[in-house]
């Protein structure tokens, strides 16, 4: 089975913890970036292609994951991939 390719953005380092050891045990999913920060997550995108991205909304250095995601969009719509944007503060 193919393994989906996953980044993940957080400015938070348990966060992004946390997601590691998830991605890193499952069969379904290869981990293949960690970012902190929205503004890098474009620069990583084109260097390597992945399936799902995993992004905080606010961080903070400012950088926004929604436009971050906007960005990314049409990039991963085209290679059929998805953007999940989640806010850790949301109950």
């Amino acid at each position: 089975m193919k393994k989906t390719r996953v980044m993940v953005v957080d400015d938070q380092f348990v966060a992004r913890q946390l997601f590691e050891l998830y991605l890193k045990s499952s069969e379904r999913y290869e981990l293949v970036h960690m970012v902190e920060s929205a503004a890098f997550a474009e620069t990583f995108m084109k260097s390597d292609a992945v399936d799902l991205v995993l992004m905080d909304i606010l961080m903070n250095d400012d950088s926004n994951g929604l436009d971050a995601a906007a960005a990314l969009l049409s990039r991963l719509k085209a290679a059929g991939g998805r953007v999940e944007v989640y806010d850790q503060n949301e109950p």
